[in-house]
This record gives structure tokens, sequence and C-alpha cells, in this order.
């Protein structure tokens, strides 16, 4: 039960939390970066900002989550001591 537990919330982390906020601010970051496009001419420059903006956040908000739950895992264990 606590392994099955432990591995629901392992696997759901990548999906809940980063999924709602990428979906739910999507548009606002995008505008955001696209606000600087008069900065550079070259589309590719731009593809290329955009795409390391965006994987940063990813794996900032990846980071986040993950010591969100490693937290409640934490707790989690140690109410059943």
């Amino acid at each position: 039960m606590v392994v099955s537990v432990y591995l629901l919330l392992y696997i759901s982390q990548y999906f809940f939390i980063v999924n709602i906020l990428f979906v739910r601010y999507e548009y606002q970051i995008r505008s955001f970066v696209l606000q600087f496009d008069w900065l550079v001419e070259s589309e590719i420059y731009q593809n290329i900002t955009f795409s390391i903006v965006m994987l940063s956040l990813l794996l900032f908000l990846l980071y986040i989550n993950n010591r969100i739950v490693d937290l409640f895992i934490f707790l989690f264990r140690k109410g059943f001591r």
C-alpha cells in the first residue's frame, strides 16, 4: 500500500503541478518572451531563445515540484512510524 502511494505520487508529480502551471501561464510566458523580439532580427535566434527560456522554466518548476513531493513523502513516512 505504501509503495503504491509512493509510486502514484512519484508518477503524478510530473503531470499535476507542472502541467497546470504551464498550461495556465503559457500565454503570459510566451507574450513576455515575445515582447523582446525587437532586440533580435533573426527568427532562428528568437526560436532558440524562446526554447531556452521555456526549458529553464520547466526545469525550475520540476525542481520545485520535486522538493514539494519529497516533503510530502517525508511527512507521510513519518506519520506511519
